[in-house]
């Protein structure tokens, strides 16, 4: 995996590598870990190691059941410090949207022809007698 990492001179990409569980039964992810793979001595980034554990979630509304992230740690070893952020979710809850798609044939300008066009031209006004 790749993922960008904002240090004062900008941002770096970094490399990661992870593990998953699997549940051999439901064949649900129930956890996820990643690691720095190597340290990034230009930007003093030493480690960063996620984990996240999924756990099964009912809804009231619906006998809805579906594997959400309950728990993430996250340590990183920055500049010399160590940072540890720990984030739990709760109470989650289902909602529901519509949406409505207007599909119109494609135009040979890719879409932009109508912002293109010259306006119609407008009515003259009529004169009194």
């Amino acid at each position: 995996m790749v993922e960008r990492f904002n240090a004062d001179g900008g941002p770096i990409l970094v490399l990661l590598q992870g593990l998953a569980w699997i549940d051999a039964e439901s064949y649900r992810m129930t956890r996820l870990r990643t690691d720095l793979l190597k340290p990034q001595p230009k930007i003093r980034l030493e480690r960063q190691t996620a984990e996240i554990t999924y756990s099964p979630v009912r809804f009231k509304q619906s006998a809805l059941e579906m594997w959400l992230p309950t728990q993430v740690s996250l340590t990183v070893e920055w500049r010399g410090k160590t940072y540890r952020n720990l984030h739990r979710y709760s109470d989650f809850r289902l909602i529901s949207t519509e949406t409505r798609e207007n599909v119109h044939p494609a135009s040979p300008l890719g879409g932009i022809s109508d912002w293109l066009r010259p306006p119609a031209p407008r009515p003259k006004p009529s004169s009194a007698s």
